[in-house]
Order: C-alpha cells, then sequence, then structure tokens
C-alpha cells in the first residue's frame, strides 16, 4: 500500500498510543519475542521524494517526519518541498509495546516546481501573493449550502461604503518553509454585534475589547490540505494561529455565534480557483460554520 503524505498525515500519535495500550497481551502470553521497529528509505539527496519501507518482521507500522502527525502502512511515500535534514521515526505496534527507529534524510534542493504548480502555485506563487476580498457582492455570504448565499450576503456598495475596512484588509501568502501568513487589517475593523461594538461601521483597532485583539493584524501560517473539504481536487485551506482568520472573524468550524473568541485555528474549503479577465486570481472558499450555515469569502489577488 503506498500513500503519498507531504505535510498532511492524518493519524495522531496519542491514537497509536491508545491503540497499543488496548491490543496489549495479557501478562505472560505466549507470543514470543516482539518485533523491533526497522525500516528503509530510498530517495533524498536531489531527489525530493522519499520511500518508506517497513523492513520489521511483524507489527503494525506508522510514520512519522520531524515529530508531526502519523501515517501508517507498511511504505509510504513522503514529498519534501524545502531543502533541510529531517528526522523519519517508525512506530511498530507489536505484542509487548511500542516500539521506534528514527533515522535522519538530507534533502538537498527546493523542489524547484512546488510553488508554480496547483494550488500552492495559485495561492502563493514563489514570491509570495497578496489577496483582498473580491469587490462584488456577495463575497461575504451565508446559506444553507456551499456557494449559496441566500440568507445573506454583502451589497454591491458595501465594499466601498460602510464595510470599506474589511476591502481594505489583505492576507499575504509567503512561500516558505514557515508557510507564513500576514494579515493587515489596515488598522480598522467592521464593528458587528459580535465585535462587542455594535454599531455597524468600521472602528479603529484600538475600539476592539482585549479578548478579541488577536483578530486583528498578525502574522500567522497556513497549510494545504489535498485530497479533503467539499471540492476534494482543489483540498482544505487551514489558517492557523490563534486569532487567524478569512472574511467574517467570528465564522469558525465550531459555529458562528453573535459573540464568540479567537480560536487556534479555522480550515476552509478551497470550492473554486479562477482568473478574471483582468487577470486577478479569484479563490472562493466556503466553510460549515457548526452543522447548518455554509459561509463563503471570494478572494481576488493584488
Amino acid at each position: 500500500m503506498n500513500k503519498k503524505s507531504i505535510l498532511y498525515m492524518v493519524l495522531p500519535l496519542a491514537a497509536v498510543v491508545v491503540l497499543w495500550w488496548a491490543c496489549t497481551p495479557e501478562k505472560g502470553s505466549p507470543l514470543g519475542t516482539p518485533a523491533q521497529a526497522s525500516f528503509s528509505m530510498s530517495g533524498g539527496g536531489d531527489n525530493n521524494t522519499v520511500v518508506l519501507t517497513n523492513t520489521a518482521t511483524s507489527g503494525i507500522p506508522y510514520w512519522s517526519v520531524n515529530g508531526g502527525s502519523i501515517t501508517n502502512g507498511n511504505t509510504d511515500t513522503v514529498s519534501f518541498i524545502f531543502a533541510g535534514t529531517y528526522s523519519v521515526t517508525e512506530y511498530l505496534e507489536s505484542h509487548g509495546g511500542l516500539y521506534s527507529m528514527t533515522q535522519q534524510v538530507t534533502i538537498n534542493n527546493n523542489n524547484p516546481t512546488a510553488c508554480a504548480e496547483g494550488v500552492q502555485g495559485f495561492l502563493s506563487g514563489c514570491g509570495g501573493k497578496s489577496w483582498s476580498l473580491d469587490p462584488i457582492a456577495a463575497a461575504e455570504g451565508v446559506g444553507p449550502s456551499p456557494d449559496n448565499t441566500t440568507w445573506w450576503g454583502n451589497g454591491a456598495t458595501e465594499p466601498t461604503t460602510d464595510r470599506v475596512c474589511d476591502w481594505a484588509a489583505t492576507w499575504q501568502f509567503q512561500f516558505n518553509p514557515a508557510f507564513t501568513l500576514v494579515y493587515n487589517n489596515q488598522g480598522s475593523i467592521y464593528a458587528d454585534a459580535y465585535i462587542g461594538l455594535s454599531d455597524n461601521a468600521c472602528e479603529p483597532n484600538s475600539d476592539v475589547p482585549a479578548n478579541q485583539q488577536a483578530w486583528l493584524s498578525g502574522t500567522f501560517s497556513y497549510k494545504l490540505i489535498p485530497g479533503k473539504g467539499s471540492n476534494p481536487a482543489l483540498g482544505q485551506l487551514e489558517v492557523v494561529g490563534l486569532g487567524a482568520h478569512i472574511g467574517v472573524a467570528k465564522v469558525q468550524n465550531s459555529g458562528d455565534a453573535t459573540t464568540n473568541l479567537p480560536v487556534a485555528s479555522t480550515t476552509y474549503d478551497i470550492w473554486d480557483t479562477a482568473t478574471d479577465a483582468q487577470g486577478h486570481g479569484i479563490l472562493t472558499l466556503v466553510i460549515l460554520a457548526g452543522s447548518t450555515d455554509w459561509w463563503t469569502v471570494v478572494l481576488r489577488s493584488n
């Protein structure tokens, strides 16, 4: 079984430990000598792809790169975007315990095409790319299904009138090992009721309550998660860091209550990528906030 894992490996280590604990045999079980973790690697060096092969005589192998999330399978293929030295660990669940082995792999060069292809190329390019809300009606909106704004959507004139501060904000996606996301709201935010300022107008950052300041300008990170979400062909975009968000700050995976606080991360489904007649990239994101409310956010590259 081959699985490709770049940064998005799905089974947390805690689950491995729980699984091992649940399957630990009773003391004195005559199962023989437990297998030790053992694996080989091919690739690396000038090749950004590394194939991991379990060589243990028995047991169930799990893989982790640099202490990150876990995948499982007798073989795994890991593609590295950036040059560096990485620690690859095999955890082997075998009768009698959970065993591990770690090896180092060195990647000599950045992947020369990763920043120019697919969703990554569209989102950040090689030198970074800045985005703002698309100045159209319903660039922010909510409805009963993805890309549906029948319940509410911003009006066509709001990007240049009462909500102009939201359209002045920028999200810059950088292409670097930290996958940096820089959010700049240009010093003000639209003060809807959930902000704690119910005047429905643009307000300076200084007026935002202290416990909601994390929603303001800051440096965060992002992850692209392939094969997931409402459109698996494009995957998902997770923004990481307390207060990281795109569009309406209150819209979170747990819901969009009228009053809430910043959370550590938010994941959006990438619904569509397109280019308009002027050559701007158009990125449509959707997010199920809670169990019924599908929000849509449309960004345009600057």
